[in-house]
C-alpha cells in the first residue's frame, strides 16, 4: 500500500497513550491510501465520519487500518457506558475498505459499503459486532469478510448482532479461511433485506475445521435467486426466513456440513421455464435438517420444502413441511442422495393445488419414512422404478404412492469469488510517536524546546541534543518531506510529530482542546 495517511500512529507497548481517536472528518483521496493507521498493539477509534474515496481492485483503499494481530480498530457509539454524541460513520467508495485489522469492535454508528467494496475485513481472531449498521451496495460488495490470517493465525470468533441491508449481487458475511476454523452469531435487531441474487451469509471454510455458524437473524429476500445460508461448515438457523418476493430463493444451502433449522421458512415462487425453483432447504453434499421446531411453508407452485440431490446429499425432516400450491413438494431426493422423515408432512387444511406430492424420489434416491405423510388429493411418495421407498412410519395420503416419471427439480450450487486486498507493509522510519496537544483557542502553540529557537518558519524541523521535532502540514497541499540522514545524529532519543491544523480550514467544525 501507498502512505498516504490521515492520522497516524506508531505507539509501542501496552501505554494508555497508545490510542488514536479521529472525532472530526477525514477524506482518504486517491488509492492506496489510508484515514486511520495502526501498529504495535495500538487502539484505532472512529467516532465520526471517515469518507473514502472510490477505488480499484488493486489499489484500493482503506478507511481504518490495523497493521498488525495485536492493534484493535472500534466503531463506537458508546464507551464507558456513556452514548457519544456523534454518530460514527464509515462513508465507502467504489472497491474500497471501510476497516481492515485483526481485532475489531463495533456497538454503533454506519458503513456504507460501495459497488465491489468491503466494510469489514479481518483475519481475526476477535471481530465483536454488537451494534451500528452495515448498508451493503450491489456488484460484489461484501458487508463482513473473513479470511485466512497469513501471521499468528488463531480461531476467529465473529459477534454479528448488527443491523445490515445486502443489495444486489453482494454477501453479508463472506468467510473464506480454510486454515482456520471460524465461529459467527448472529442476531440482529431488526430484519435482514437481501438483494437480488445475493446471500446473507456465505461460507468457504471446510467442515472438518469445526467452526460453526448460529444465527438467530430473521432474513427477508427482495427479489430472486437469493440465498439465506450458503455454507460448506455446519450451521444452526433459528430465525424465520422469508423467500417470496420472487423466483429461485433458497432459505439454506449446505454444500458440505450440517445445517438445521429451527425457524419458520416460507417457500417463494418458481419459475419452471427458467429452472429456477423456490427451495427452503437444499444440499448438494452434505446434510440438511428441520428440526423439531422448524416450519417449512410451500404454498407457491412447484416449490420445494427440501431437496438432495447427490450420493453424500441427506435431507432429514423433523419438523412440519406444510404443502398448498400446485405441483408442489415436500421432499425432493435425488441421484443416489437420501431422505428420511421423522416428522409431518400434510397438505395445509385449505389447500386446493393439484399435483401436491410429499415426497419425489428419482435416480437411485432412498426415502426412509418413519413419521407421518399425510397429503389429501395427491400422492404421498411418487418415486421412479430405481429408487426406493422404505416404510416405517404412516402415509394416509389420498394416493399412499406412485411410481412413475416426469417429476423434474434442479437446484444449482453457487460460487462467489471475492480476491481480498493485499496493503503492503507501511514503514515509517520512528521508533515512536507522540502526538501532543498543540490547539488552543484555534491557535497553534509550538513547543518550546530548552536551548533552541524556532525557526520563523514553522514548516522546518527543530532539533535539540536529544530530540527531533517536525511539523506536518495536514492541509492536503504542502506535503511534508519525511527527516533524512536521523542515523547521523548522535544522543537522538526522542522523535516528536507536531500536527499541524491546516486541515480544519476546510471543515465547518472548530477545534476544541477537550474533544477526545
Amino acid at each position: 500500500m501507498g502512505s498516504n495517511f490521515g492520522a497516524v500512529t506508531n505507539y509501542e507497548g501496552e501505554d494508555p497513550n497508545t490510542h488514536v481517536v479521529q472525532s472530526g472528518i477525514i477524506n482518504v483521496l486517491g488509492t492506496q491510501s489510508f484515514g486511520m493507521y495502526g501498529t504495535n498493539n495500538t487502539d484505532l477509534k472512529n467516532f465520526a465520519i471517515i469518507n473514502v474515496a472510490p477505488t480499484s481492485p488493486g489499489n484500493e483503499s482503506i478507511g481504518m487500518y490495523g497493521d498488525d494481530p495485536e492493534t484493535k480498530v472500534y466503531m463506537l457509539e458508546f464507551e464507558n457506558g456513556r452514548r457519544i454524541v456523534r454518530d460514527s460513520i464509515i462513508n465507502i467508495g467504489q472497491s474500497s475498505y471501510g476497516i481492515f485489522a485483526r481485532n475489531i469492535e463495533m456497538n454503533g454508528g454506519t458503513i456504507n459499503v460501495g459497488n465491489d467494496g468491503v466494510g469489514i475485513y479481518s483475519q481475526g481472531p476477535d471481530v465483536d459486532l454488537t451494534g451500528g449498521k452495515i448498508v451493503v451496495a450491489n456488484n460484489n460488495a461484501v458487508g463482513i469478510y473473513i479470511d485466512d490470517a497469513t501471521v499468528a493465525p488463531k480461531p476467529t470468533i465473529v459477534k454479528g448482532n448488527l443491523d445490515m441491508k445486502v443489495g444486489t449481487d453482494s454477501v453479508g458475511y463472506l468467510i473464506t479461511a480454510s486454515n482456520t476454523k471460524t465461529d459467527i452469531k448472529t442476531k440482529a435487531p431488526n430484519d435482514i433485506h437481501i438483494g437480488e441474487n445475493s446471500v446473507y451469509i456465505y461460507s468457504k471454510a471446510p467442515q472438518s475445521l469445526g467452526g460453526k455458524i448460529e444465527t438467530e437473524s430473521k432474513l427477508v429476500t427482495d427479489g430472486s435467486n437469493s440465498y439465506g445460508i450458503y455454507s460448506s461448515q455446519d450451521f444452526v438457523n433459528r430465525g424465520d426466513i422469508n423467500l417470496k418476493s420472487g423466483t429461485g430463493n433458497i432459505g439454506i444451502y449446505s454444500s458440505q456440513g450440517i445445517g438445521q433449522n429451527y425457524g419458520t421458512i416460507e417457500v417463494g415462487p418458481s419459475n419452471v421455464a427458467t429452472g429456477k425453483y423456490g427451495v427452503g432447504m437444499a444440499t448438494g453434499s452434505g446434510t440438511v435438517e428441520n428440526q423439531n421446531h422448524g416450519n417449512i411453508n410451500v404454498t407457491e407452485n412447484n416449490s420445494v420444502g427440501m431437496y438432495a440431490s447427490g450420493s453424500s446429499a441427506k435431507a432429514i425432516n423433523r419438523g412440519t413441511i406444510n404443502l398448498k400450491g400446485n405441483d408442489t413438494v415436500g421432499m425432493y431426493i435425488d441421484n443416489h442422495a437420501t431422505g428420511e422423515n421423522y416428522g409431518t408432512i400434510q397438505t395445509t387444511p385449505t389447500a386446493s393445488g393439484t399435483g401436491i406430492k410429499g415426497v419425489v424420489v428419482k435416480n437411485g434416491g432412498i426415502i426412509k419414512n418413519y413419521g407421518t405423510i399425510n397429503i389429501v388429493g395427491g400422492v404421498g411418495v411418487y418415486n421412479e422404478a430405481a429408487s426406493e421407498y422404505q416404510v416405517q412410519g404412516t402415509n394416509t395420503s389420498t394416493t399412499a404412492s406412485s411410481v412413475g416419471t416426469g417429476v423434474n427439480r434442479t437446484v444449482a450450487e453457487k460460487s462467489i469469488t471475492k480476491v481480498p486486498a493485499h496493503p503492503s507493509p507501511v514503514s515509517i522510519p520512528i521508533p515512536a510517536v507522540q502526538v501532543e496537544p498543540l490547539i488552543d483557542d484555534g491557535n497553534v502553540i509550538l513547543p518550546q524546546v530548552p536551548g533552541r529557537n524556532l525557526p520563523g518558519d514553522n514548516h522546518n524541523y527543530v532539533i535539540n541534543d536529544s530530540s527531533v521535532e517536525m511539523y506536518v502540514d495536514t492541509s492536503g497541499i504542502n506535503y511534508t518531506n519525511p527527516i533524512q540522514g536521523l542515523s547521523n545524529l548522535s544522543g537522538i532519543t526522542d522523535i516528536n510529530l507536531i500536527m499541524g491544523t491546516e486541515v480544519t480550514n476546510s471543515l465547518n467544525a472548530k477545534s476544541d482542546p477537550n474533544r477526545r
